[in-house]
C-alpha cells in the first residue's frame, strides 16, 4: 500500500534536531524524507516536529507542494495517511464550509462586550454582494450552520473572511467569534469562543485581503449547530482605517475523518 510522502524542509541556517522523532537531524537549508524513515505514528506523536513547524523552522511538503504550518498539521495529523488513493494530503482530509455575505444576518448586540449596531449591504461594482461595517460605530453579523457527520470530533476548525476597502491606509480591528449547541443543550446557555485581532488596509483599492483565525476544537463534534459571529470594533484605537470595511465571503475549514458524505 503507498504511502503519503512526508518531507520536511529545514528553513534556517542549523541542524534541526527532532528529539522525540528518534532524534531525526533535517540538516540546515535541506530536506528529509521522514516518510522513508519513520511510521505515521511515530511521526504524529511528535511534538517536537510540530512546534518547529509552527514555529516556520521547518516547511511540510506532501510530495507536491509546501504546506502552510496550519495545513501541515492537518497534513501530519490525517486520518487517511496510506490510502492506495494518490491524492495531495490537504485535499484528502480538509473540506470546506463556504458562507457568502447573503448567508450572514447583520445583527445588533454586545459582542466580547463590545456594543454593536447591525452591519449594513451593498451591491459593490455593480456585482459583488458585500457586508459594510462603518468605521465610526462598531457593527457585526451572525450565521449559523451545522457541523457535517464527516467533521472529525474535538479538532480545530479554521474560520477565514474575506474582505476588502477603498482605503490604503491604516488598520481595521476585528472580532470573530464561535458558539456550538449540541442535541440536547439550550441555545439560551450557549458560551461564545472570542478571537480578536487586527489586519491592515489593502495595498491598493478594493483589494481582496484574509483575515484567517483557528480555533480549539475540544469539545465539538459533528452535528452541532455553530453560531459565527463577525464584528468590527470601530470603537478600538487600533482601528485605524478610515471607510467601510467590505465582507465578501466566510469559510470554515475542517477535518474530514470519513470518505464518502
Amino acid at each position: 500500500m503507498a504511502k503519503q510522502t512526508i518531507i520536511a524542509k529545514n528553513q534556517t541556517a542549523n541542524d534541526i534536531i527532532i528529539s522525540d522523532l528518534g532524534s531525526q537531524t533535517i540538516p540546515a537549508n535541506n530536506q528529509v524524507t521522514l516518510s522513508d524513515l519513520h511510521s505515521l505514528t511515530d511521526i504524529q506523536a511528535s511534538d517536537d516536529l510540530i512546534t518547529e513547524v509552527q514555529a516556520g523552522n521547518i516547511v511540510i511538503n506532501d510530495g507536491n507542494n509546501d504546506l502552510s504550518p496550519t495545513d501541515a498539521i492537518y497534513f501530519l495529523q490525517s486520518p487517511t495517511y496510506g490510502t492506495e488513493l494518490k491524492l495531495v494530503g490537504s485535499a484528502i482530509k480538509r473540506k470546506i464550509i463556504y458562507l457568502t455575505a447573503h448567508d450572514v444576518e447583520p445583527s445588533a448586540g454586545t459582542y466580547n462586550d463590545v456594543a454593536c449596531q447591525a452591519c449594513g449591504s451593498i451591491i459593490n461594482s455593480d456585482m459583488w454582494y458585500m457586508l459594510t461595517y462603518d468605521d465610526t460605530t462598531p457593527e457585526a453579523g451572525v450565521m449559523t450552520l451545522r457541523l457535517p457527520s464527516d467533521y472529525k470530533d474535538g479538532t480545530d476548525i479554521i474560520v477565514n473572511v474575506a474582505w476588502t476597502a477603498q482605503a490604503t491606509t491604516g488598520s481595521v480591528s476585528f472580532g470573530i467569534g464561535i458558539a456550538k449547541v449540541s442535541n440536547g443543550e439550550s441555545y439560551g446557555s450557549a458560551t461564545v469562543a472570542y478571537q480578536t485581532g487586527t489586519d491592515t488596509a489593502p495595498t491598493s483599492e478594493f483589494a481582496r485581503k484574509d483575515v484567517e483565525v483557528t480555533f480549539d476544537g475540544t469539545g465539538l463534534k459533528a452535528g452541532d449547530d455553530i453560531c459565527l459571529i463577525f464584528y468590527r470594533n470601530a470603537s478600538d484605537t487600533n482601528d485605524t482605517m478610515t471607510g467601510d470595511v467590505y465582507v465578501s465571503t466566510i469559510t470554515v475549514k475542517y477535518l474530514s475523518d470519513k470518505w464518502g458524505e
